[in-house]
């Protein structure tokens, strides 16, 4: 069956042709090019998508034109053989009946000197820009958008608005935009429309909008001034929170004041005045009350073979495990060099010893490097039932801590690594 003068005609056109023809399905794969554009791609396989013959950075205004179904021109720089790309205006026209896409690409290079005067100018301007169409997508963007938004240049173009706001703000922004292209009206800066936004890395910031509607032949636009409040935020904040930030101060200086900074426990100052206190508790309560001494065994070796360095890490590792050991009513303090106190209120010696068996299996169990370290325990009790509430607290301090002290010293000349609590000595001395 031979071929008719109009098929002939159609198909001459298409070979002759100079500008770039292109036809593809419905989803975009490309079933025939004409000559001219083979001359600039080279060879291309059957079914190869429009997109990947696409410069990568202008993919997302391509798919975005093939998604839409209705007619459309947009801007996509053409992959070419000899590994430059070409500037190229696509029309893209749909089948109504089959949804083919017949698109025909013409060459802009050189040829938008108007154009790119704007771009130019759109460019120079300080305010981050983006223009947006009714279906959400950028259809423009100056350098200062996307180096705000840190997208390399023209990878905005052809993207949904809502990848530049947090998914959970894509609903909201959405209706939002439907409601602008409802009434569409010039809103100025400064009207309190601050919103997140993300950038291409996925950080938020804070941005303040102005929207300006403007109408093309081809339809509604909008386009978006973006400002980064994230200084002025900063600048409104650190305001806000300026007294909190004094008071946290003060409150952080009189911490300070009790507490030991190496270690994070109280120092000898704040336990003297805790330990006195505890004991006036316990007497009127007519409580018992025991004192633990920890010290660090061979702490001396420790700094010698290591350095001061790791001993004050040891120091400071000691303290956060006593603190996390220690019951909440529990007092933790540092009482000099290598040595530490726990004051134990309302616990007795079977109590007592408990507690410290749990100190020092903590610390003997923790994944020391690259030597386990090891705890001497000394504890002392006092019972207070009974007890007159005003006898001499000063005297009663003295004795636990010497006790306690006098029980460390035994564990620390009997094994180390235990622990001993005073009434132990009784039996032990001769």
């Amino acid at each position: 069956m031979g071929v008719s003068m109009a098929e002939f005609d159609y198909h001459f056109f298409f070979q002759q042709a100079s500008a770039l023809l292109c036809i593809t399905d419905s989803q975009g794969q490309v079933q025939a090019c004409n000559p001219a554009m083979q001359a600039l791609i080279g060879d291309t396989p059957a079914g190869v998508s429009l997109c990947a013959l696409i410069a990568e950075q202008d993919r997302g205004a391509c798919q975005a034109a093939l998604n839409h179904e209705q007619d459309s021109v947009f801007e996509a720089r053409l992959n070419c053989g000899d590994q430059h790309v070409r500037e190229v205006l696509w029309q893209l026209r749909r089948h109504p009946f089959s949804g083919d896409i017949y698109l025909t690409g013409t060459d802009v290079a050189g040829s938008h000197d108007a154009n790119q005067r704007i771009q130019l100018a759109i460019d120079a301007l300080p305010t981050a820009l983006l223009m947006i169409d009714q279906e959400g997508c950028i259809r423009l963007v100056n350098r200062m958008a996307e180096k705000l938004f840190g997208y390399e240049r023209g990878a905005l173009t052809g993207k949904p608005v809502e990848e530049l706001v947090p998914a959970e703000m894509h609903v909201a922004h959405q209706h939002l935009r439907a409601d602008f292209f409802n009434q569409p009206q010039a809103r100025k800066m400064g009207e309190g429309r601050h919103i997140k936004a993300m950038r291409r890395d996925g950080k938020l910031f804070p941005v303040e909008i102005g929207l300006s509607p403007v109408q093309f032949s081809d339809g509604l636009y909008v386009l978006c001034s973006v400002v980064d409040m994230t200084f002025q935020k900063q600048v409104e904040e650190r305001m806000i929170h300026m007294a909190d930030e004094l008071r946290e101060a003060n409150e952080k200086l009189e911490e300070m004041a009790v507490t030991d900074m190496l270690t994070g426990v109280f120092n000898r100052r704040a336990f003297d005045d805790q330990f006195s206190h505890q004991i006036q508790l316990m007497k009127r309560m007519s409580k018992p009350l025991s004192l633990v001494m920890i010290d660090i065994d061979y702490f001396k070796k420790i700094n010698d073979t290591l350095g001061h360095q790791k001993g004050d890490d040891v120091l400071r590792t000691l303290g956060g495990i006593l603190k996390s050991t220690a019951r909440v009513t529990d007092i933790v303090a540092r009482y000099g060099g290598e040595e530490f106190v726990v004051v134990l209120p309302n616990t007795g010696q079977d109590e007592a010893l408990q507690m410290a068996e749990r100190f020092r299996y903590a610390v003997y169990a923790h994944g020391w490097q690259p030597e386990r370290v090891t705890v001497s325990v000394g504890a002392s009790t006092i019972d207070f039932e009974g007890a007159p509430v005003h006898a001499a607290v000063d005297f009663e301090a003295s004795r636990l801590v010497g006790d306690a002290d006098r029980a460390l010293y035994y564990s620390k000349h009997h094994g180390r690594n235990r622990i001993t609590h005073i009434t132990e000595l009784a039996d032990a001395e001769p």
